[in-house]
């Protein structure tokens, strides 16, 4: 299912919002700008009656909510040190916008709301090197591109279906190593060979064809590729704990390739089924255009004898949390005995999740946002009114 632009083509999330500013203008409803909620302002009976608000100037005023407040105010994708604190393991970004903060996450424990689901989230790879210096990307990597390509850890090994959903793919990542206190997977290698560089040129984390990217390590042999390799990662120590490449890296990779090349010629990936189940081939097709492949798999091409080859350093990131304070069939916050905390709601990737740590298909952001917030409108438009005193 997708919105409609004026034009009747498909369209996504900027569609929905500007359908939505549409609606409010024509409603007279303000949309107001740089402004940030502190806190909620509640009465005796702990009923939510407004918010304080902070804008740009810096001033501090109160607005008052006759029927309750609803918050669908985004995860906390951009509050590394909370990120730290909950999440199932290091993340280094994602594709939410910069003011995803968590900000509900202190309010709503401030008004006596429970928590969920911290630790999961809407997981996506993401360029480790673009993380690092806008933490808010602008994509994050849906299918690894490619069919002459596999993503081996710094150890050179294969790790994961590369071509599997997102969500679950970069979980990999969080694999915990107990004997040596370690995340093994922590930082993938996206590698590939010259047939993939071109043929899918643009599809990201690749570079257009005739572009350059600093993140893309290139090499003529293994060798001479692996050699970026570890100078680069001794760069970015300071980023990942202080990885390094693995001494063995070169001939663990030359096995990983010998044994993907027999994979792809026979069409059966052994170690991980790549291309065994239709999402695999789905998200394989997702992409500006498809060279021909002769392999029995189409999501396997072997990788080449000879280079140049490429590289490109992975990392786990998000498209946004989805943890925060719990909330009722209703979209009512809360408290920590389980009761509604009157006049407070709540929608979208602030509250926690009922999809738990489940990613039902691709827009499953925005569905439960959309049902749950016209839920907490219809839930509180059915409320007594209150009265409030701007004191």
């Amino acid at each position: 299912m997708f919105p409609l632009n004026d034009d009747g083509s498909f369209g996504g999330g900027a569609t929905m919002i500007n359908g939505l500013a549409r609606v409010c203008a024509a409603r007279g409803v303000s949309i107001e700008l740089g402004q940030r909620v502190g806190s909620v302002i509640q009465e005796g009976s702990g009923r939510v009656i407004g918010v304080t608000v902070s804008g740009e100037d810096g001033q501090i005023r109160r607005v008052g909510a006759r029927k309750g407040v609803v918050f669908a105010t985004g995860g906390f994708t951009h509050n590394p040190a909370m990120c730290r604190e909950f999440l199932k393991g290091p993340i280094y970004g994602g594709c939410a916008v910069p003011s995803a903060e968590g900000d509900f996450v202190g309010i709503g424990t401030a008004a006596g709301a429970r928590l969920g689901n911290m630790q999961n989230a809407w997981w996506v790879q993401i360029p480790l090197e673009e993380s690092l210096a806008v933490r808010s990307v602008s994509s994050g990597i849906w299918c690894s591109p490619g069919d002459s390509m596999i993503q081996v850890n710094r150890f050179g090994r294969r790790f994961f279906d590369e071509k599997f959903v997102y969500n679950e793919r970069t979980q990999a990542h969080f694999v915990w190593d107990a004997m040596s206190g370690s995340y093994p997977n922590l930082i993938s290698i996206l590698f590939y060979d010259e047939r993939t560089a071109r043929e899918y040129a643009g599809f990201p984390p690749i570079p257009p064809e005739g572009a350059e990217f600093g993140y893309v390590m290139r090499g003529d042999t293994l060798d001479e590729l692996a050699k970026s390799l570890g100078e680069r990662f001794t760069s970015l120590a300071e980023h990942t704990g202080g990885l390094t490449l693995d001494e063995q890296f070169v001939p663990n990779l030359n096995e990983s390739i010998a044994r993907f090349n027999g994979f792809a010629l026979n069409g059966n990936d052994e170690e991980f089924g790549r291309g065994s189940v239709p999402i695999d081939r789905y998200f394989h097709l997702y992409g500006p255009r498809l060279p021909i492949n002769p392999m029995p798999n189409l999501t396997m091409h072997p990788i080449a004898e000879n280079g140049p080859y490429y590289a490109v350093l992975m990392a786990p990131g998000t498209l946004d949390t989805k943890g925060g304070p719990q909330t009722d069939p209703q979209a009512r916050v809360l408290d920590s005995s389980g009761q509604p905390i009157a006049g407070l709601y709540g929608a979208g990737n602030c509250v926690a999740s009922p999809t738990g740590p489940g990613y039902w298909g691709g827009g499953a952001t925005l569905g439960p946002a959309l049902t749950f917030g016209r839920i907490a409108a219809r839930t509180a438009h059915g409320a007594p009114a209150a009265t409030f005193k701007n004191v």
